[in-house]
C-alpha cells in the first residue's frame, strides 16, 4: 500500500512540477511580442495572457517545423529557447512576480491544491476512443516523420488537420516518451482555472469594483471543472477523460472560455492606453487563431469575436487617431497570416484538401483523396452529429433532443437553462426598474460569437461534442452581463449569490471526481496496447491492422483500422513520400469519378 500511493505521489509532483516548467516556457515566449507594444508583464492576469500568446507562437512555430522536420527534442528545445529567451528580457518582472508569493499565500496554496487535483485526473487512463483511433497513430507520424503527403489516403481520420498533436508530439520526449498525453491538456486546463481564481480573487476582495470580464471569468469556473470532471458512463461516453488524452476538445474548451473572458475585457476598457488595448486585441487575435487551428469548430466562433474586436478597434481609431494606433491589427493579421497559411499548405498535404473534411478548395496532387472517401467522412461526421438518425428535413429533431437530454446535460442542458434563467432575470428586473442605466451596450457584443457558433453546429453537425464552450459562454455571459447592470445595492447582493453558487457548484465537481489511483507504467496509467495483424496491399505495402476493434492506440506505423487493396506508397520503400489510392493517383482517381 506505501509503495502504490509512492508512485501515486510521484507521479503527481512530477506532473505539476512539468506543467511549472511549461508555463514558464510559453508564458516566456509570449513576453516577446508583448515588447513590440512597449509593456511589460506586471501582474497575474499579463502572465495568463502572455501564456496563450506563447502557446499560440508555439503551435504557429510546430506548424512551419514539421513541412521540413520530425517533432522530435529540437522543436521543443527551440520552443524552449524561445521561452528562456522571454524570460531572460523580463527577469525582473519575474523576480518580482516571485518576490510577491509569500505576500499571497493564500491564493498560492489554493492553486496547489487544484493542480494536485488536476495532476490526479492527468495520470489516469487515456482510453478515449479517438485517441486509439486516430489522436495517437497522428501524433506517432508527427514524431516519426516531416508532414507526410496523402496520410488520409492510409487512414481517412488522418486526414484531419490539427495542430494540437504537434503539440503533444513535442511533449513526447525524454521522460514523457509515450506519457505526452498526461501533461498536454491538464497544463492549458490549470491555466484556464488560473485565471478564473484570479478573478475570483479580484471579485471577493472588491465586489462592488469587479469588472465584468472579472465576474465572467469567476464564473466560468463550473464550466471549466466539468472538462476535467469528464468520465465514462452507461450513457455517455464521448466526454471521457478529457485531462488525461491528448484529445483537441479540452483545449477548444479553454480556449473559447479565454477568448470571451479576453473579449469583454477588450470592449469594457474604452479609455485604457493605446499600447495595453492593443495588446489585448493582439490576445484575442492569439486566443482564435490556436482555436481555429486546433479544431474546425472554432473558426465561426473566432472569426465573428474578431470581427468584432477589429470593428471597436476602428471605432476607437477613428476617434483618438494617435500614432501607431495601426500597429495592433497590422501585427494582428500579420500572426493570423503566419498561423492560417501553414496550416492550409499542412491540410493539403494531409488530404489534398484545404479544409478537409469540408468538400472545398479541392488541390490537383496525386496524393489527394478520392471524392467517394471525402463524401464518406462527410457522411460518418454527420451520422454520427444526428446520431444515425436521418438528416434530412427535421425528422431527426425528436431522436435528437432526446439523445442530448440522455448524454448532454453539462454541454448543453444546465448551460442552455442557465441562459434562459439569466435572460429572463434581465427582463425582470429592467421590469421592475433595478437595472442601471445603460452605459456599456457593447459588452452584449458577447453574445454574437456564441450565437453564431450555436446556429452553424445546429444546422450543420449538432452532436454535443462539437458544442464546445459555445452554451457555456452564453450562459455565464447573460449572469454576468445581468449582475452587472443592477443598481447597488442589489448589484453586491446578487454578485455574492452568484459567486455562492458557482463556488458550490465548483467545490462539487471537484470533490465529486473519481480519484485515480497509480498505474502500471510508473504510477501513470499507460496508453492501451492494441492486437494487430498485416495485411498486404497490392502493391506490397505491409500496414497494421487492428485485430479486435477498429482503433490503433500505440501500434507500429503505418496502422489503419479501414485496409485497402489500392494502397500503395508515392515512392517505394519510402514511407516519408506519402501514400496514393490506386495506380493513377488520388487526383486521376477523383477526376475520373466526376
Amino acid at each position: 500500500m506505501g509503495e502504490r500511493f509512492a508512485l501515486l505521489l510521484v507521479a503527481m509532483a512530477s506532473v505539476v512540477l512539468t506543467w511549472g516548467m511549461l508555463f514558464l516556457v510559453f508564458a516566456g515566449a509570449g513576453l516577446l511580442p508583448l515588447r513590440a507594444f512597449r509593456l511589460r508583464a506586471t501582474g497575474r492576469r499579463a502572465w495568463l495572457a502572455c501564456f496563450w500568446v506563447g502557446w499560440t507562437l508555439a503551435l504557429v512555430l510546430l506548424q512551419i517545423w514539421h513541412l521540413w522536420f520530425p517533432v522530435d527534442w529540437r522543436a521543443l528545445a527551440l520552443v524552449a529557447a524561445l521561452g528562456v529567451v522571454g524570460l531572460i528580457g523580463h527577469r525582473r518582472h519575474l523576480f518580482h512576480a516571485l518576490r510577491g508569493v509569500p505576500e499571497d499565500w493564500v491564493f498560492w496554496a489554493v492553486m496547489v491544491v487544484v493542480a494536485l487535483r488536476l495532476a490526479n485526473r492527468a495520470i489516469g487512463p487515456s482510453d478515449h476512443f479517438d485517441g486509439g483511433f486516430y489522436h495517437i497513430s497522428a501524433i506517432r507520424w508527427a514524431q516519426a516523420y516531416p508532414i507526410v503527403p496523402g496520410l488520409g489516403n492510409l487512414h481517412a481520420a488522418l486526414g484531419v488537420n490539427s495542430a494540437q498533436f504537434l503539440y503533444v508530439a513535442m511533449l513526447d520526449v525524454g521522460p514523457w516518451a509515450h506519457r505526452a498525453q498526461h501533461v498536454a491538456n491538464g497544463l492549458l486546463l490549470l491555466v484556464a482555472l488560473a485565471g478564473s481564481f484570479v478573478s475570483l480573487f479580484a471579485v471577493c476582495r472588491r465586489p462592488a469594483a469587479a469588472r465584468t470580464s472579472e465576474l465572467f471569468l469567476a464564473l466560468s469556473m463550473p464550466a471549466l471543472w466539468t472538462q476535467a470532471a469528464a468520465d465514462p458512463s452507461a450513457v455517455n461516453d464521448m466526454f471521457m477523460r478529457l485531462v488525461s488524452n491528448p484529445t483537441p476538445d479540452l483545449p477548444v474548451f479553454a480556449l473559447g472560455v479565454v477568448a470571451a473572458a479576453f473579449l469583454l475585457e477588450f470592449l469594457e476598457e474604452s479609455d485604457a492606453p493605446t499600447e495595453e488595448a492593443g495588446f489585448r486585441l493582439f490576445s484575442i487575435a492569439s486566443v482564435v487563431l490556436a482555436g481555429s487551428i486546433v479544431k474546425l469548430a472554432f473558426p465561426v466562433y473566432g472569426a465573428v469575436m474578431l470581427l468584432i474586436a477589429l470593428g471597436v478597434w476602428a471605432r476607437r481609431w477613428r476617434r483618438r487617431r494617435e500614432v501607431g494606433v495601426g500597429r495592433s491589427p497590422f501585427l494582428s493579421s500579420a500572426l493570423l497570416a503566419v498561423g492560417l497559411v501553414p496550416w492550409a499548405v499542412r491540410s493539403v498535404f494531409l488530404s489534398g484538401y484545404v479544409c478537409y473534411p469540408v468538400p472545398v478548395l479541392a488541390v490537383h496532387v496525386d496524393w489527394r483523396m478520392p471524392v467517394e472517401a471525402l463524401e464518406h467522412a462527410v457522411m460518418v461526421t454527420r451520422s454520427w452529429a444526428y446520431w444515425s438518425a436521418d438528416p434530412s428535413g427535421w425528422a431527426w429533431l425528436p431522436h435528437w433532443m432526446n439523445g442530448v437530454l440522455h448524454v448532454a446535460w453539462d454541454t448543453i442542458v444546465v448551460p442552455l437553462g442557465v441562459t434562459i434563467l439569466g435572460c429572463a432575470a434581465a427582463v425582470w428586473a429592467r421590469l421592475k426598474g433595478w437595472l442601471a442605466p445603460q452605459g456599456r451596450g457593447a459588452l452584449y457584443l458577447l453574445f454574437l460569437p456564441a450565437a453564431g457558433a450555436v446556429a452553424v453546429w445546429f444546422l450543420t453537425a449538432p452532436n454535443p461534442r462539437y458544442a464546445g464552450p459555445f452554451f457555456w459562454v452564453a450562459a455565464v455571459g447573460s449572469v454576468a452581463l445581468t449582475v452587472d447592470r443592477l443598481r447597488e445595492p442589489r448589484r453586491t447582493i446578487a454578485l455574492w449569490a452568484a459567486v455562492a453558487l458557482a463556488g458550490a457548484a465548483s467545490a462539487g465537481i471537484f470533490f465529486g471526481m473519481s480519484v485515480n489511483g497509480p498505474g502500471t507504467d510508473r504510477g501513470f496509467h499507460p496508453i492501451p496496447n492494441a492486437p494487430v495483424f498485416s495485411y498486404v496491399t497490392d502493391s506490397g505495402l505491409t500496414v497494421f491492422v487492428p485485430g479486435t476493434d477498429i482503433v490503433c492506440w500505440d501500434a507500429p506505423l503505418p496502422c489503419t483500422p479501414y485496409p485497402r487493396r489500392e494502397l500503395r506508397l508515392r515512392c517505394a520503400g519510402d514511407m516519408s513520400r506519402g501514400f496514393v489510392l490506386g495506380l493513377r493517383g488520388g487526383a486521376e482517381e477523383a477526376q475520373a469519378g466526376r
